[in-house]
């Protein structure tokens, strides 16, 4: 089992950890679960190594993170938490799980209710490829979300990597 784990120290609050990550492992091959998932996280380190380049640090730690052997049991993010807890437990801020990070044109999201908030005002922030408005925006008329309602997110389950920093 290889993670592959990259930390960018916050300048601000560097004991205060972001911690994004996808497994890249697979039942079979596809876009979905998770090249998409383990793209993201990629994506997500490309940008953050611009912004250092223009010598702009976060404020706080951020790291990245690749899990193998999400598909046999979450054993790399288990085996990641478990040797890692007394930080995790003092310090981790939010844990962004790219699993099955994008499959098609609509949007949805899910995850633990303190973060939700945060989730609908980047989805607001985005503007939707479609042309018709933001993320957000599509994201409501597709769900037929009735006027001053929310759309539906789902709750965290337990099937994948998130599952260790959740619990």
């Amino acid at each position: 089992i290889w993670n592959t784990v990259g930390v960018v120290r916050g300048a601000e609050r560097p004991d205060e950890l972001v911690l994004i990550g996808a497994h890249r492992d697979g039942w079979g091959p596809g876009a979905t679960d998770n090249v998409s998932g383990t793209v993201s996280v990629l994506e997500a380190v490309r940008a953050v190594a611009e912004e250092l380049k223009a010598g702009r640090r976060p404020r706080r730690t951020l790291v990245f993170a690749t899990w193998d052997a999400e598909e046999w049991g979450l054993v790399g993010s288990t085996e990641y938490v478990e040797e890692d807890s007394a930080r995790l437990t003092s310090g981790a801020v939010a844990y962004l799980n790219q699993d099955g990070a994008a499959s098609g044109p609509a949007f949805g999201g899910g995850g633990s209710p303190s973060l939700r908030a945060a989730l609908r005002d980047v989805a607001r922030a985005v503007p939707d490829p479609s042309g018709a408005g933001s993320v957000y925006d599509v994201w409501r008329r597709a769900a037929h979300v009735a006027e001053g309602a929310e759309p539906a997110m789902g709750d965290p389950g337990g099937g994948s990597d998130f599952a260790g920093f959740y619990n």
